[in-house]
């Protein structure tokens, strides 16, 4: 059994460092990004090291469960939280390190992020607070309604991130 783990993972390592420098692109066929990738837009990304990951970035990646191999279902979301934040979910707000951010729009949050609302102790949310671990993100796509992020399979670990979006057409 730990033979097959260590082969299968020094096969993906492999094709991962085989693709580094390297950018690709693929057709977004998905809403959950829109209004900021309209559904079939063209989307280009590149690869990137987990140290270059901030609040805010869109980010290509494979969900849980999924291999390199099958890339052509990756997703892409926003980064809202990244290792060592403190984040927590409610219906359609989203509190980051004591930062309250409503109404889905996440677009606003950047490396260093302007405060919306300071949480106080009677706001009462769904989720809980969880804290980043040293290589987990917590992404979440702009259009709410209509996707599949953090707020359902939680933190992302680094190695799940292959990209990083830089245009779209």
């Amino acid at each position: 059994m730990l033979v097959i783990f260590v082969t299968s993972f020094a096969f993906l390592l492999c094709i991962k460092l085989l693709f580094a420098d390297s950018r690709r692109n693929f057709y977004y066929n998905s809403r959950s990004m829109e209004p900021t990738i309209p559904y079939g837009a063209k989307v280009l990304w590149e690869s990137l090291k987990q140290e270059s990951i901030r609040r805010g970035d869109l980010v290509v990646y494979l969900p849980k469960g999924n291999s390199f191999l099958t890339s052509r279902e990756a997703y892409v979301s926003r980064v809202i939280a990244i290792p060592g934040d403190k984040v927590a979910v409610g219906e359609n707000v989203v509190i980051i390190n004591d930062i309250l951010y409503k109404g889905g729009d996440l677009s606003k949050v950047k490396h260093y992020p302007d405060p919306g609302y300071v949480v106080s102790g009677e706001l009462v949310i769904s989720g809980e607070f969880k804290k980043m671990g040293d290589d987990e993100y917590f992404v979440i796509s702009d259009n709410w309604s209509n996707a599949v992020d953090s707020r359902v399979f939680g933190g992302l670990n680094a190695h799940r991130i292959i990209g990083k979006v830089v245009s779209i057409n």
